[in-house]
């Protein structure tokens, strides 16, 4: 039989989009006044769900620096300049290859 999760805290949600985005453990505690000690026990306390939740914030930043990057390829390719317009393509094309490649290979698994 096995035991049954702790419930999580109020704030635990708030607390992993903090530290997922570069914040320190004590600065969390600071912002959100909980005690410092007890946020360090987190991690491991709620082990599971933690690096769960973290990983789906890791993810969604993955996910919006690739958009924010296609962006700055889209507007460097209508540079004046020919040469930026030839290496924001040439990157362009690199990523759709890599991804499509990703893509592929994560259909086989």
């Amino acid at each position: 039989m096995s035991a049954t999760p702790a419930p999580l805290p109020d704030k635990f949600d708030e607390v992993v989009r903090l530290y997922a985005a570069g914040k320190t453990l004590k600065r969390i505690a600071e912002t959100l006044n909980i005690p410092e000690e007890e946020l360090r026990e987190w991690p491991e306390r709620y082990a599971e769900r933690w690096d769960a939740d973290l990983n789906l914030q890791h993810d969604d930043q993955s996910h919006e620096t690739g958009a924010e990057f296609r962006l700055l390829l889209r507007r460097l390719m209508r540079s004046e300049k020919e040469p930026t317009q030839l290496s924001a393509l040439r990157l362009m094309l690199q990523l759709h290859i890599a991804n499509f490649r990703a893509a592929r290979s994560a259909a086989r698994d």
